[in-house]
C-alpha cells in the first residue's frame, strides 16, 4: 500500500508542470518556424506539440492514478511509449531544421 502523503501530490504537479513547459517550448518553436518560414521547422514543431499533448495525457492520468491509493501508480505504458516516440521524431525533425 502507498502513502497517501503529499508525495504523490507532488509527484501528479510536476508532470503538469513538465507537460505545460513542454506545451509552451512547442508554441514557441512552431512561432519561430513561421517566422522562419521554414516547412521543416514547422514539421518539427507540430510534432513536437502533439508529444505535448501525449505529455498533459499522461500527467492527468497520473494525477487520477496517484490521489486514489487503491491504484496503481504507473502510467500508461503505450501512452508513454507513443509520447517518447513522437517527442525523438520531433527533436530529429529540429536538429535537421538547424543543421539546414
Amino acid at each position: 500500500m502507498r502513502d497517501p502523503g503529499l508525495q504523490p501530490e507532488r509527484t501528479a504537479m510536476a508532470w503538469t508542470r513538465t507537460a505545460i513547459s513542454a506545451m509552451v517550448c512547442a508554441v514557441v518553436y512552431l512561432k519561430l518556424a513561421f517566422s522562419a518560414h521554414s516547412l521543416l521547422l514547422g514539421v518539427g514543431g507540430t510534432v513536437l506539440l502533439f508529444g505535448a499533448l501525449g505529455l498533459v495525457l499522461i500527467s492527468m492520468r497520473r494525477r487520477v492514478d496517484l490521489v486514489d491509493v487503491n491504484k496503481r501508480a504507473a502510467p500508461a505504458g503505450h501512452l508513454l511509449k507513443w509520447t517518447a516516440v513522437i517527442v525523438c521524431i520531433g527533436a530529429m525533425a529540429s536538429t535537421a531544421a538547424a543543421l539546414v
